[in-house]
């Protein structure tokens, strides 16, 4: 179990920036009409790409996720995601495994929030239809991670 709290973290954030969420309809001046894959990179993109180059301000210029609460709530999935799975790691020390498993916890919570507002969202345009799997399996990988990092929080030890 110890394990599941590096592990599943880091599936949130890597389904939340690379995996294909939605299929948009689009029309494309050379291509024509088509359909496009929307990944979480449309929300936090240049902030992880600020991330790589070690500027972790979202407030600072050209760092700060897109599209509005949206892209705020994705990022927070993803910051949360990457901190919890580091201190995961270190979780594996007998006395840091509370935090551990709080911060894992906190990852499903704000998955799942996530994945909620990006779904409910896609629900009131109407486009429930072109929702990816990645989507719904964010969405219970988050739940997991949920009840992983209550489990971990109730046990005195792994």
């Amino acid at each position: 179990m110890p394990f599941m709290r590096i592990i599943l973290p880091l599936v949130i954030a890597g389904l939340f920036i690379y995996a294909p969420l939605l299929e948009q309809s689009s029309d494309g001046t050379f291509t024509g009409p088509g359909t496009d894959m929307v990944t979480g990179a449309a929300y936090v993109g240049q902030s992880v790409d600020c991330a790589m180059e070690l500027q972790f301000n979202p407030l600072a210029e050209g760092c700060g996720p897109q599209n509005g609460i949206t892209g705020w709530v994705v990022y927070a999935a993803v910051a949360v995601s990457a901190v919890a799975a580091i201190i995961g790691v270190l979780g594996l020390l007998p006395f840091l495994a509370g935090i551990s498993g709080f911060l894992t916890f906190l990852s499903g919570a704000a998955g799942t929030a996530a994945s909620g507002t990006l779904l409910y969202q896609i629900w009131e345009k109407g486009m429930l239809g072109d929702v990816q799997w990645f989507m719904w399996a964010a969405l219970a990988v988050s739940l997991l991670t949920v009840l992983v990092g209550m489990s971990s929080m109730s046990r005195k030890s792994d």
